[in-house]
């Protein structure tokens, strides 16, 4: 399937190429969004190749084990390899996701370089996106709260500790309980 900057292959459903296709088109702007890059995008098409977790094993086999994905950028062609479904639960758009950070990155934020720990923050940052029917983006969700014990404070400046999901990872972090 083929969309303004892609070129998407998957074995079986010519429907799921579509979704992913338009999945990405519309990260691609929400990426652009977020940085400011410019709207113009490379006329090379990125090449994504999705993969049942056999075929990416078949296909790659000197492949660590924990690899569900990369990215890969030379003379011959640009491309992004995941597997779609993956038997431990990481989700192929994720996995998508954080390949494609990586070539915005190269591709679109060209007037400075990065470390790579920034690279590889970014694309995590980013891989856990969900666009929601509404038309809404949700990056991150609180999967659970707790008080942080700090007896004599008042209520509301008790603060609270947060558990947050983004993608496949957990992190904690805290916010504050204003009272107005």
């Amino acid at each position: 399937i083929e969309s303004p900057g892609f070129i998407v292959y998957a074995a079986g459903s010519e429907q799921r190429a579509e979704g992913v296709a338009r999945d990405l088109e519309a990260f691609d702007a929400l990426l652009r969004r977020f940085t400011n890059a410019p709207a113009a995008r490379s006329p090379t098409k990125l090449h994504v190749y999705l993969f049942s977790t056999s075929q990416f094993e078949d296909a790659f086999p000197n492949a660590d084990d924990n690899v569900r994905g990369f990215y890969s950028a030379s003379v011959q062609q640009i491309a992004a390899f995941a597997i779609f479904r993956d038997s431990w639960g990481l989700g192929a758009q994720e996995v998508l996701f954080h390949e494609y950070a990586h070539h915005f990155m190269i591709a679109s934020l060209t007037t400075r370089a990065f470390p790579r720990w920034f690279t590889e923050g970014f694309a995590e940052f980013f891989a856990g996106v969900r666009f929601k029917e509404d038309g809404s983006v949700l990056l991150g969700e609180v999967t659970s709260r707790e008080p942080i014990p700090n007896p004599g404070q008042p209520d509301h400046l008790q603060k609270q500790r947060i558990l947050l999901r983004i993608g496949n990872r957990d992190l904690y972090g805290f916010d504050f309980k204003w009272v107005g």
